[in-house]
């Protein structure tokens, strides 16, 4: 009688200290167990060895000996391993019932679950059953689920930002969650419901594409619509051709002749051509525009009327800032013997289209900065009932050119690009040629000049029409 009476005074001292009986069951006897009452949990799940898991929560062994513990009153599975292409960080998906019975996901860096201060600080507020009494024993249960599990959670590739992916063969393009190239491929993971989320979701598709030629068609005889589209196309060309990491098309001039709505036209390759959405507007802090530079990586970082800009000296920063291709370096505590680290600092290689009533270069007197930006003076439409009906008409056509043009360009081979980066430096030194009596600044606009010309090429062999003789 010897075990049986061990196991009675552990549930009767487990009963003084308020702990209660899992189920009634034999501790580890759900090994290799499905999670009870969970329809939710994926396929192959089971519970790892002396862990408990059912639809009232999840119990553990007593870090006293003293029989079983419940950890928490939600169920919580750890479903998922998830590996970051850019930085090699690791995350963990997690899923548990939410208040309402249905099931909630999110995702976690590595370092979260493994410490139980950060595990209270991040889910405590999220419905996953964390308290501070019992987070020490979630990370060893979440620990050891996710070993016991490994073979049924594979790891996934993911970025935390669109644009161009990997090299070569195994290169591929992440347009919104959106994955075009080689597979497995990668998942976009950016925070849920958070900013960068809200700010992606505007890349996407609406109407139809024959809607959206038909919008564009309307101001066909308007140079500088194209040469929108082109601009926006460009970007994701930036990279790829080893110019430089940031150019800039600027619109200037009196307001209402229509510099806004050639900015639509260009977010409207991509996505939703909204305020707040693809189109952004100049009155954002610097910090905001650096984060959307960032997130979009290698597509066009679109801002709207820099009169908007909270300061004059904010409209130069950027416009420096982005021809760099670079954020601000930031600092951030040290780790160890360290005392002092350094935030990862962020980077883009992308185009900007800007409007403003005066020129972007105008607020700064940066050579380098003045080098990579093209300023177009005047009205970039003809009339006002242009400017409505292309503006009508984008709103309800959007995002085909962009996704024709990635998928034209990720099914191209290495030497069809080689072909392109030869073609792209001949052109770039034939206008620097062209532009030598404008001065050296001039001449550095011939990288931005070729480009265009490449986004041109590739905007017609993806069905762009070609515009009007004369145009």
């Amino acid at each position: 009688m010897a075990g049986p009476l061990k196991r009675l005074q552990a549930l009767v001292k487990g009963r003084l200290r308020g702990l209660t009986v899992a189920g009634g069951h034999t501790p580890g006897q759900a090994t290799g167990r499905a999670p009870e009452g969970l329809s939710w949990a994926p396929d192959g799940w089971t519970c790892p060895p002396t862990w408990h898991v059912t639809a009232g929560g999840v119990w553990g062994p007593d870090p006293q000996g003293e029989g079983e513990v419940q950890v928490s009153r939600v169920p919580l599975l750890p479903v998922g391993r998830l590996l970051d292409v850019d930085t090699g960080d690791h995350h963990i998906r997690l899923m548990w019932a939410g208040w309402t019975g249905a099931p909630y996901t999110r995702v976690v860096r590595q370092s979260v679950v493994i410490d139980a201060r950060t595990l209270t600080a991040t889910l405590g507020d999220r419905g996953a059953g964390i308290t501070s009494g019992t987070a020490g024993l979630m990370v060893r249960y979440i620990d050891a689920a996710t070993a016991h599990n490994a073979p049924v959670m594979p790891v996934e590739r993911v970025a935390s930002r669109c644009g161009w992916v990997g090299d070569g063969d195994a290169s591929g393009f992440l347009l919104g969650r959106r994955w075009v190239g080689s597979e497995p491929g990668v998942s976009l993971q950016v925070e849920p419901g958070g900013g960068e989320e809200q700010l992606l979701s505007a890349v996407g598709t609406s109407g139809t594409w024959e809607g959206w030629l038909q919008a564009i068609g309307g101001a066909a005889d308007c140079p500088d619509v194209h040469l929108a589209v082109y601009a926006s196309v460009a970007s994701v060309l930036v990279s790829r051709l080893g110019t430089a990491r940031g150019w800039v098309v600027d619109w200037s001039g009196e307001t209402s002749q229509g510099k806004t709505t050639a900015l639509r036209a260009a977010a409207s390759v991509w996505g939703e051509p909204v305020d707040g959405r693809m189109l952004a507007s100049w009155r954002a802090t610097p910090v905001q525009i650096e984060a959307a530079a960032a997130l979009f990586q290698h597509l066009p970082l679109i801002l709207d009327d820099s009169k908007n800009a909270r300061r004059a000296d904010d409209v130069a920063s950027i416009v420096y800032q982005h021809s760099q291709g670079r954020g601000k370096g930031r600092g951030k505590p040290g780790v160890g013997s360290q005392a002092v680290g350094m935030r990862r600092t962020a980077e883009w290689s992308s185009v900007m289209l800007s409007t403003g009533e005066q020129s972007a270069v105008s607020f700064t007197q940066d050579a380098g900065s003045r080098a990579r930006c093209l300023c177009l003076v005047g009205a970039p439409l003809r009339s006002d009932e242009q400017a409505r009906a292309l503006t009508v008409g984008v709103l309800d056509h959007y995002g085909h050119l962009g996704r024709r043009v990635v998928d034209y360009l990720t099914a191209r081979d290495a030497a069809w690009w080689g072909r392109l980066s030869e073609r792209y430096g001949q052109r770039v030194n034939a206008w620097a040629s062209r532009l030598t009596d404008s001065g050296a600044v001039a001449q550095r606009l011939g990288g931005l000049l070729a480009l265009l010309e490449a986004a041109q090429g590739i905007s017609q062999a993806a069905g762009y029409p070609s515009p009007p003789a004369g145009v």
